[in-house]
């Protein structure tokens, strides 16, 4: 597998993945075998081909970030907020849909894993900590460690997957505001070690009704066609690499002028219903939210 973790390595590299980085991976780590030739891999290893396919891609990460390095992937749990199951820190799989490689990661020793159940960081490595942070159980934000991605200037890398499982652009969108989606509160335990944590799990999500579609295609050409992308392709592979903070600052951007530009269109919002409810009307007193004092 030496040779295999080797040509992976010589790819990212030319990528642009360098000794330090932070990284945030997105797979389809099948794609791996569009680079090898798996009749022979299979030929050595038969059932475990794939393991040992799994074991060179994350060779191939861990020799090219290094030492000082840091290795990510999405955690999601999303049992948590479809059928109400506690969320174990330390024993809840990610979710199959993600992909193998990011429970081959969640399995690594000293690998730390963030609190929000649905929307989490595992992160392996010299930033681990401090990127995968455990201030809270809140998705997206301040304090959180989408945030984090952007203070560490980590990268993105999309192997052989599509932007559209880039759930850092939610982290943009709640930080810009827009209408289309609300913070959830959730009840549900979360637990590190068998004991119930105390945060509060707060995710920013979607409202189910009015139309709301995202479509991150424009996303995906117009950040390629303002050179925020680097990209490799090889017959049917394509790997892309991207840095948190200038796709945030240029998401940002799009964001402010158009609200729904991750969206397929916008939404059907209905007049008089949340969130397009309209004016306020006269302060009721006894719902005020504040209370002033008549004393001076």
């Amino acid at each position: 597998m030496d040779g295999i973790a080797r040509d992976i390595g010589d790819l990212l590299r030319s990528l642009g993945v360098r000794r330090g980085d932070s990284l945030l991976v997105y797979s389809n780590a099948a794609s791996i075998a569009k680079i090898v030739d798996v009749r022979k891999i299979h030929a050595e290893f038969g059932a475990g081909a794939r393991d040992q396919l799994l074991v060179a891609f994350h060779r191939a990460l861990r020799d090219c970030v290094g030492d000082g390095g840091t290795l990510m992937t999405l955690g999601s749990y999303t049992d948590y907020a479809r059928y109400g199951k506690p969320f174990h820190v330390d024993k809840s799989l990610p979710d199959q849909s993600l992909g193998a490689y990011p429970r081959f990661l969640f399995a690594q020793p000293g690998m730390v894993r963030s609190y929000n159940p649905t929307s989490n960081i595992i992160a392996l490595g010299a930033r681990a900590a401090e990127i995968a942070v455990r201030f809270n159980a809140t998705a997206y934000g301040w304090r959180t460690p989408w945030e984090k991605l952007i203070e560490h200037e980590a990268k993105l890398l999309f192997w052989d997957t599509t932007l559209r499982p880039m759930t850092f652009g939610h982290h943009v969108e709640q930080c810009v505001g827009v209408p289309h989606v609300y913070s959830k509160l959730y009840d549900t335990p979360i637990y590190d070690g068998g004991r119930e944590l105390p945060f509060k799990v707060i995710t920013s999500v979607r409202y189910l009704t009015f139309n709301v579609k995202y479509n991150m295609e424009r996303l995906d050409a117009e950040a390629k066609a303002a050179g925020l992308v680097t990209m490799f392709t090889r017959n049917t592979l394509e790997v892309d690499l991207v840095e948190c903070a200038p796709l945030a600052r240029f998401l940002t951007e799009k964001l402010a002028v158009e609200p729904y530009y991750l969206l397929d269109g916008p939404p059907e919002f209905v007049p008089g219903v949340v969130p397009f409810d309209g004016n306020a009307g006269p302060e009721d007193q006894k719902i005020a939210n504040v209370k002033y004092s008549s004393q001076r």
